[in-house]
């Protein structure tokens, strides 16, 4: 069994993304414990709270459990959690719908939010498949998650859009979660952040440049097993 775990971003109007990190049955709680494991050390030497969220946005913005927090100890835990993700997970997929481009080749864009999640489970799925394994894909849950069970419905019935349609034969289950109690989800944010970084905070200062690259490498390994891609 497989585990996905699937988080988005957006980049104001230009990028809609989709992360979808893979995760083995048997890496599954290492990871998780040794995410757990390294918050709980950081709060017995640092003003980083034990159960803090590992969320990219607010920890590079220091907002929500990591306000206050220096920077210097904030993108520590950072990349010391990456490296943990690129050590236990299996790979990484980046799904990137350029919203402009999409209006400049077609006269009625479609939805990036339902293009980048109908390409990112045919990622999942022919990763299992290629394994011969199945899948379990989690998303966090917010308002989409609705729209998104029934969407999960229809692909299991007809099939993905595109010309390469699935039905998502190794996917077994989508469902919706609390990415505060799902360090899977979490790990999917970093990842997904650091990307997002990379591709559109091009105009930074050099110092901040080079954490971005530093995380960016981090998740060679994942990102290798996987792939990355911006679409039309």
């Amino acid at each position: 069994m497989l585990h996905a775990f699937i988080d988005e971003s957006e980049h104001y109007d230009k990028y809609f993304i989709l992360s979808a990190l893979i995760v083995s049955d048997e890496k599954l709680k290492l990871l998780e414990s040794q995410l757990d494991a390294m918050v709980f050390t950081y709060s017995l030497t640092t003003e980083v709270k034990d159960g803090s969220e590992l969320h990219g946005y607010d920890m590079m913005q220091q907002k929500c459990d990591w306000k206050g927090i220096p920077m210097g100890i904030t993108s520590s835990v950072y990349l010391k959690a990456l490296g943990i993700i690129n050590e236990h997970a299996e790979a990484l997929f980046v799904e990137t719908i350029d919203r402009d481009a999409q209006r400049a080749k077609y006269k009625y864009p479609f939805n990036p939010r339902r293009l980048a999640i109908g390409y990112i489970l045919e990622k999942v799925n022919g990763f299992a498949r290629a394994r011969g394994e199945t899948a379990h894909a989690y998303l966090d849950n917010h308002y989409t998650a609705p729209e998104g069970r029934k969407e999960f419905i229809q692909y299991k019935s007809i099939g993905t859009f595109g010309y390469k349609s699935s039905k998502l034969g190794s996917i077994i289950e989508m469902d919706f979660y609390d990415s505060r109690e799902m360090f899977g989800l979490q790990a999917s944010d970093l990842c997904c952040y650091a990307y997002q970084r990379k591709l559109c905070a091009t105009e930074v200062n050099p110092r901040v440049k080079r954490l971005q690259e530093k995380m960016w490498n981090s998740i060679f390994d994942i990102r290798a097993a996987g792939g990355t891609r911006i679409w039309p």
